[in-house]
């Protein structure tokens, strides 16, 4: 009973603020009842106010080695470990307590939290600080200290992405917008490359989301640059909407952009819009990258070859594209699907002359000598209809006669 009383008047003075008589009256009840472990858990909490953390954990071991059932006594244990940089066993004792007693998780996960954050900031200013104080090399050590400063940026920047997400979904789009834009602002002070996988995702997402919202916000312009940001961040094109290809396929022709991300975007922008006079930059920027001939090495006539078959598969509307193929066939000495691919250019555009050139070519080696000469009698037909008055005319009048006479002696 004397215990008890000296127990709760020591509570009445730390709550006070009297520590060292709360302290005293602890001590007094504890000499009463040496297992009385209520009384070292309280004597711990005034020694740690009165800033003697060994002594607090001290009376917290005591009153776990009386009553290991505790939860609240490991959670004031760990505190004072977590207020001495301890943090790992900061992180056991909070961890046994959310063991013990399931009904206080959320006080107990938020100091476990905050424990791993301190743990990762203490490794980082660990490995800093050898950097300064050993011959470890700069670029190394810096290195790995920084490596735990992203791994915590990466933690809250998902819940930061996540967030945004799910107020761009309730339409609240200027909260997406200002969480997009932390995000941006604490990971963009790198260069994307440099970022770790996860990190650099991150900021893709970021970058993709904050191009929707200004696509909402009737802001084109400022959407087409940051999905072109998205895109270099690596998000895959295939995650754009279609909207977002047909502004970044225009925005990329006008520049005459070639690179691999706008050829991607190429591909996709021709499955969505057909060829047209406003379309006819894309078209054209493509076909460029298409086009093959005689000049053409094999490397690059094999990868012309593979963007015009995904061209055709985008858009089988597409002629030159079956032109171009049926070129590369024939150098390639693939006659059979030269003579197919041809054929079909020719179907969906007859007045190519080169397409009955390069067929009769194909012809000649097939030893058709007939058919041959048909394509050729076509071919310089329109080149003396389209060139009338051109040097081009006279030379073509020439090849004319030759090819008649050809097919007469047949």
């Amino acid at each position: 009973m004397f215990a008890e009383v000296y127990n709760n008047r020591g509570i009445a003075y730390m709550n006070k603020g009297d520590y060292d008589l709360a302290i005293a009256d602890y001590s007094k009840a504890i000499d009463i009842i040496p297992g009385f472990a209520e009384a070292y858990n309280n004597r711990g909490i005034a020694y740690f106010n009165r800033g003697y953390f060994d002594q607090a954990i001290a009376d917290y071991s005591k009153a776990i080695y009386i009553n290991p059932m505790c939860a609240h006594t490991y959670y004031h244990r760990g505190y004072v470990y977590y207020n001495k940089g301890d943090y790992d066993r900061a992180i056991a004792d909070y961890s046994k307590s959310l063991e013990i007693d399931p009904e206080v998780k959320t006080v107990f996960y938020n100091y476990r939290d905050a424990a791993y954050a301190r743990k990762r900031q203490h490794e980082s200013f660990v490995f800093l600080t050898t950097i300064l104080c050993s011959s470890i090399p700069p670029t190394i050590g810096l290195g790995v200290g920084l490596f735990f400063l992203f791994r915590k940026k990466a933690k809250y920047c998902q819940r930061y992405l996540e967030k945004a997400q799910l107020a761009f979904d309730n339409k609240d789009y200027d909260r997406a917008q200002k969480l997009y834009e932390k995000i941006i602002k604490i990971l963009a002070l790198k260069k994307p490359s440099s970022l770790a996988t996860s990190l650099k995702k991150i900021l893709g997402e970021a970058y993709l989301g904050l191009g929707r919202i200004y696509e909402k916000k009737k802001n084109p312009s400022s959407a087409t640059n940051f999905y072109d940001k998205a895109l270099n961040s690596d998000i895959p094109v295939s995650s754009l909407q279609d909207t977002a290809i047909i502004l970044l396929g225009n925005m990329y022709a006008d520049d005459t952009d070639r690179s691999r991300i706008a050829v991607e975007v190429y591909i996709k922008f021709i499955l969505l819009e057909p060829m047209s006079k406003d379309t006819e930059k894309v078209y054209s920027i493509l076909e460029g990258l298409c086009r093959i001939d005689e000049n053409l090495d094999a490397d690059a006539r094999g990868c012309a070859m593979t963007l015009n078959k995904r061209v055709v598969e985008s858009n089988p509307d597409v002629e030159w594209a079956y032109f171009y193929l049926g070129v590369g066939s024939f150098l390639n000495a693939d006659l059979s699907n030269a003579q197919k691919y041809l054929s079909l250019a020719m179907k969906q555009n007859s007045g190519r002359a080169l397409s009955y050139y390069w067929l009769g070519m194909v012809y000649l080696k097939l030893n058709k000598i007939y058919n041959a000469a048909e394509q050729f009698y076509v071919f310089i037909k329109q080149i003396c209809s389209d060139n009338p008055d051109s040097e081009t005319h006279k030379q073509a009048e020439a090849y004319f006669y030759i090819g008649k006479s050809l097919v007469k002696t047949l």
